[in-house]
């Protein structure tokens, strides 16, 4: 994809954002919604950018952005689906805690060597190399995103009236 599609799709993506964070600010659903598009937008640049730039170090730093920022966004997705459609939050403060926890030391693992090692820069594209904790971050990644589809059609399941009409919305 060329930068003068992703800038506007980026800029459409982040007003969205913030568009429903500007309606109700203390909206816990919104600010997670925001978090996920602001989040999806600095994964979408840093793959660009990952690719086209020819310094080693810039482009490692762009890899190990991808990965923290999709490590932070599918906890994101998972705290999004629990909030929505009606801001009422059914996690546990102790897991909720313990999944900032993991998802902060992926995240901070993703800027070592431990889950991108290293890159190779050919003429068109950088090669990641990963390290040993890519395993963890998959894992992670995987639970997750089971996580939130899990909680979402245990929901739709669930609802009925406005709020199953909302959860069909979110999943179409």
């Amino acid at each position: 994809m060329e930068i003068y599609f992703l800038i506007p799709l980026s800029i459409i993506i982040l007003t969205i954002g913030f568009v429903t964070l500007r309606s109700n600010p203390i909206s816990t659903t919104n600010r997670y919604f925001f978090i996920f598009t602001a989040l999806l937008v600095v994964w979408i640049l840093s793959n660009y950018f990952s690719n086209i730039v020819k310094s080693h170090d810039i482009s490692l730093l762009l890899n190990r952005i991808i990965f923290a920022s999709t490590s932070v966004l599918v906890w994101t997705l998972c705290l999004f689906a629990i909030s929505y459609p009606n801001n009422e939050n059914h996690l546990k403060k102790h897991w909720k805690y313990l999944g900032h926890l993991v998802t902060i030391i992926i995240a901070a693992f993703a800027f070592t060597q431990f889950i991108v090692s290293d890159v190779v820069i050919y003429s068109d594209y950088s090669e990641t190399i990963f390290g040993p904790l890519l395993y963890a971050y998959i894992a992670h990644f995987i639970f997750l995103f089971f996580l939130f589809i899990y909680t979402l059609a245990r929901k739709l399941l669930k609802s009925n009236g406005l709020e199953s009409i909302k959860i069909q919305y979110l999943v179409t």
